[in-house]
């Protein structure tokens, strides 16, 4: 008799657990069918070895020690011991490996190549040239987001 529980439980559960009945009339689907999504290009139309060159970018050097913002809203070169020079927004025009951005009397070129600044442990994706009334400075470069991410 006892068996016969244990039987009629099991016989419950397997009917619980099995798949519902499909005899019921389909339901039709009004909805619209989903669009196909946008196409977004993997890169910016201004980018250089990944790097967005229409966002703010920082260029920095040391010995002597120098750093360039170029941003929308201009690009400003600071120097220790100089003043700061503002400059208004230029785009850079961008080659296969390289883009270059020359403003009066600066020019900044950059590389899609990796770079160390010498000094820290970061690694920055585009090294970087400056030269400002024909004194030639080397450094790298990053989105300046990415720098002020990375700070202590």
């Amino acid at each position: 008799m006892q068996h016969m529980g244990y039987l009629a439980i099991v016989l419950i559960c397997l009917t619980a657990c099995s798949p519902a009945s499909t005899d019921t009339a389909p339901v039709e689907d009004n909805s619209e069918p989903a669009s196909a999504p946008a196409k977004v290009s993997a890169l910016p139309a201004h980018s250089l070895n990944g790097v967005d060159l229409d966002q703010p970018l920082t260029l920095l050097g040391t010995e002597p020690f120098w750093s360039v913002t170029a941003s929308p809203s201009g690009i400003v070169f600071k120097r220790p011991d100089e003043a700061d020079i503002t400059l208004s927004a230029a785009p850079f025009t961008v080659t296969a490996d390289t883009a270059e951005l020359r403003h009066d009397e600066l020019t900044m070129t950059l590389t899609a190549a990796t770079c160390s600044d010498g000094m820290s442990d970061r690694a920055y994706p585009l090294t970087a040239q400056v030269t400002y009334k024909g004194k030639v400075m080397q450094g790298c470069a990053a989105p300046t987001a990415d720098l002020q991410l990375n700070r202590p």
